[in-house]
């Protein structure tokens, strides 16, 4: 009698973890932004806070050449001058933090610039040079988070909150090289 009480407890807890588990990723899928049909990517959603969840990040565009990644992203539900755990944030690039990118390819992709055009959703178009071999495609995965971002916390005596990011959104696709 004991074996079978045992036996149903365990498949109990199962289905409750496997409840659990289908409940946070039906979350996730929900929160991911929709790209255009012409631009396939994979979407992983991290939000870390309430306000995170009201985020909505995209990629509208991506373009390379052999020298050249352009990158157009979408954003909507972030306020450059919101308050967050007691530590005023202010400003585009101290809540929006720098693209982490990394190719698949033996490539090196350096910082060049980014541009904001406000509107709804707000794009950001981000332009990287590339150095090394480029093929005919680059396969690259982009993790994108909402902060306050590390030079928000420059100054030695200002104690950063517990946790301080709202999102990040990873986006996996592959960009033709023209």
């Amino acid at each position: 009698m004991k074996t079978k009480y045992w036996v149903i407890l365990a498949a109990s807890l199962m289905l409750l973890a496997g409840g659990a588990f289908v409940l946070t990723r039906t979350q996730d899928v929900a929160a991911q932004s929709p790209t255009p049909k012409n631009y396939p990517a994979t979407v992983t959603v991290q939000n870390f806070t309430p306000a995170g969840e009201k985020i909505q990040l995209g990629i509208s565009s991506a373009q390379a050449s052999q020298d050249t990644l352009t990158l157009t992203l979408t954003m909507s539900g972030v306020d450059y001058e919101e308050k967050i755990s007691n530590y005023r944030v202010t400003g585009f690039e101290k809540l929006v933090c720098n693209l982490y990118i990394v190719a698949e390819e033996p490539v090196s992709v350096m910082f060049q610039s980014y541009e904001v055009k406000p509107g709804d959703p707000t794009q950001v178009v981000y332009t990287y040079s590339l150095k090394g071999n480029i093929t005919s495609e680059l396969n690259l995965t982009i993790d994108w988070t909402i902060g306050p971002c590390a030079p928000a916390f420059d100054e030695s005596n200002v104690k950063a909150p517990r946790n301080p990011l709202l999102t990040n959104y990873r986006f996996e696709f592959v960009v033709p090289v023209k």
